[in-house]
């Protein structure tokens, strides 16, 4: 009894979907998605590896069509945020290659590096973060036509992060991020996807999400504190109106 009262007390991180069900029970969030946790993808050209690599696949492809039956009011272009409570949840892959699915199923995407804190994006789809959202937010000189990058993708477009400001939170909450949404909305984008920083700590996702009609929060299984995900997620709950639905990455199946 000893062993296993000093196990609950120090052991906090998820061990299966029904321990974050039981979590998000009381918030009435659903978990959206589960993209499982393999040891290895190697990228070699064997039995194991395919599998993996077509489970994968039909997970996003999953993921994919949930999205679409939430969009109940058939709106012409959706905003979603893709938040986590930590770094290194997987997140901004999740975002780039949810990204790259809905392009592949023909759906027009624009995905904004919403981090400004530690952009990635960039970094995923190898161009230059030289100019991107921040110096939209900061110059209203700059038209974001011009700031739009195409990615080696078909339907799929990118804005980086841009420069780092001394202050992310004051860019997000000035009004110049909203009039910019809305201009973003009245192109032919299918989807505007942000991939936003973590939110244990930082308000800038619940910032973006002010603006946007889902959040999507992905929960690492391997090594996501329980009770930090359970404030973080409790405190998000209670600032923003957006609906919120969790993806569970790296699930042991």
């Amino acid at each position: 009894i000893s062993l296993a009262y000093l196990r609950e007390l120090f052991d906090n991180v998820f061990h299966d979907e029904n321990e974050l069900e039981i979590i998000l029970k009381p918030f009435d969030i659903p978990i959206l998605a589960s993209f499982p946790f393999f040891k290895n993808i190697s990228g070699e050209n064997n039995e194991d590896e395919k599998t993996n690599q077509f489970i994968i696949s039909e997970s996003f492809r999953n993921l994919a069509t949930s999205l679409r039956f939430l969009n109940k009011n058939n709106q012409e272009t959706n905003v979603f945020i893709i938040t986590s409570t930590k770094q290194s949840e997987g997140k901004t892959t999740l975002t780039s290659l949810l990204a790259k699915t809905l392009s592949d199923l023909g759906q027009k995407i624009l995905i904004i590096d919403g981090d400004m804190r530690r952009p990635a994006l960039h970094k995923f789809f190898k161009i230059d973060n030289i100019i991107g959202l921040s110096n939209l937010i900061s110059d209203r000189k700059l038209n974001y036509k011009n700031l739009v990058k195409k990615t080696s993708y078909n339907n799929l477009d990118i804005i980086s992060a841009g420069i780092k400001p001394p202050d992310p939170v004051f860019l997000l909450s000035s009004e110049r991020i909203k009039s910019i949404i809305d201009e973003l909305k009245n192109e032919s984008y299918d989807l505007i996807i942000f991939d936003a920083p973590p939110s244990l700590g930082l308000s800038d996702a619940q910032l973006i999400s002010y603006y946007s009609d889902l959040v999507l929060y992905v929960v690492n299984m391997a090594d996501t504190n329980k009770k930090q995900f359970k404030k973080t997620i409790s405190k998000f709950v209670s600032k923003t109106n957006s609906p919120i639905a969790t993806i569970s990455n790296r699930s042991k199946v």
